[in-house]
């Protein structure tokens, strides 16, 4: 028998399916912060442009992801051998060189 935990990722997806279909649907992405980070994001963003920031990143993010180096890079995010400061600084032409780093 199914329990309700088994059936929430059908129900959701059905869900998703019929909401991507109004034109005027907008996803959300929902992340957990420490008080110290959206109290520092509040006052170091100007209101209004987190969404704008966050959205350049986000498809930043995606374009390096849907590449060769996918595995590398999430590494190398997760031990922090590449952080934020050093992925916006690299020219997408070097990037290549800057993962190939990382797998040697």
């Amino acid at each position: 028998m199914m329990g309700a935990s088994s059936l929430r990722p059908l129900f959701t997806r059905r869900i998703m399916a019929e909401l991507h279909k109004h034109p005027d649907y907008l996803p959300r992405l929902t992340l957990d912060l420490r008080v110290d980070q959206i109290d520092n994001l509040r006052r170091l963003i100007p209101h209004g442009m987190k969404k704008r920031i966050f959205g350049f990143i986000i498809d930043d993010l995606i374009e390096i992801l849907e590449g060769e180096h996918k595995q590398l890079f999430l590494g190398g995010m997760a031990t922090r051998d590449i952080d934020l400061e050093v992925w916006v600084k690299v020219p997408k032409i070097s990037f290549k060189k800057l993962i190939q780093n990382l797998s040697s």
